[in-house]
């Protein structure tokens, strides 16, 4: 039997979810190590660099640690949609789909986004702390909170966009 050219297409895609898989999980300890390596310099009892900048740019690499997980899984699940249509007529690669549980999948695509969620709303908490008047913690913390509801809305809707089929005739 002659070798289907798609399956090209297949192995390449694989490449990229292999490289893309392996982004998220060096991107986790290394921004989860950042913030919290900025956690320590704003807690520091020496003579630390302003708090409100610490805490700007701990607020500031949360999100663009969010926004690069929501990306990247955004990424990861249209091509395993995209994958799964060929595997459906392609027996030969049902193996390499055989192992992917929709529940665990969406477990570890929370998992890998929420610590993020909760050091932005660290930070914001932090930051709002350093240029508002004392006594309004409470506010503030149901602030960030419904701001990290809104994140979570958002990326959710980002990853449930990318697991649909695209509109007919594009």
């Amino acid at each position: 039997m002659p070798p289907d050219p798609a399956d090209d297409a297949v192995r390449e895609t694989l490449a990229f979810i292999r490289a893309h898989s392996s982004i998220r999980f060096i991107a986790l300890p290394f921004f989860l190590g950042a913030i919290a390596a900025l956690a320590k310099v704003y807690y520091d009892v020496g003579v630390p660099p302003s708090k409100t900048l610490v805490a700007t740019t701990g607020l500031g690499l949360s999100v663009v640690a969010g926004t690069i997980e929501v990306v990247l899984s955004r990424n990861l699940i249209a091509w395993w949609r995209a994958l799964d249509r060929h595997f459906a007529g392609a027996p030969h690669w049902r193996m390499v789909r055989a192992h992917r549980a929709p529940g665990a999948l969406t477990a570890a695509r929370w998992t890998l986004f929420l610590p993020y969620v909760a050091a932005f709303v660290f930070w914001l908490v932090q930051l709002v702390g350093c240029v508002a008047p004392a006594g309004r913690g409470g506010a503030v913390l149901v602030f960030a909170l419904l701001l990290a509801l809104l994140l979570c809305s958002g990326a959710g809707a980002v990853w449930r966009r990318a697991a649909q089929e695209p509109p007919s005739g594009t």
